[in-house]
C-alpha cells in the first residue's frame, strides 16, 4: 500500500530492529568516535612535543666560523636611469 495510506488507516510502520538495538548502535558509534578522538589527540599530543623537542635550543649549539669574503670584481653601474637624469644612448 501507499505509505499516505497506511497513515491515514491509523497503520503505523514499525521500526526494523528493537529499541535495544538502536541503542546498542548508538553506544558503539559513540565509542568508536571517542576512542578515535582521543588516538588523535594523543598523536598530536606527541607530535608537538617531538616539535619542541626538536626546535628547542640546546646545549649541544654548534658555532660556525665562516672565512673571510674576497671581492675580486665589481659589477658595472646600472644602465637604468636615475629620476631626473637622461639616458645615455
Amino acid at each position: 500500500m501507499n505509505t499516505t495510506v497506511d497513515i491515514t488507516l491509523g497503520h503505523t510502520p514499525r521500526p526494523l530492529l528493537s529499541t535495544g538495538v538502536h541503542l546498542a548502535a548508538i553506544v558503539a558509534v559513540g565509542t568508536l568516535v571517542s576512542l578515535a578522538w582521543v588516538g588523535a589527540e594523543r598523536s598530536s599530543h606527541q607530535a608537538m612535543q617531538t616539535a619542541v623537542q626538536t626546535y628547542a635550543p640546546v646545549s649541544r649549539m654548534t658555532t660556525v666560523t665562516l672565512p673571510p669574503v674576497e671581492i675580486v670584481w665589481h659589477r658595472e653601474q646600472s644602465l637604468i636611469a636615475k629620476p631626473g637624469q637622461a639616458r645615455a644612448v
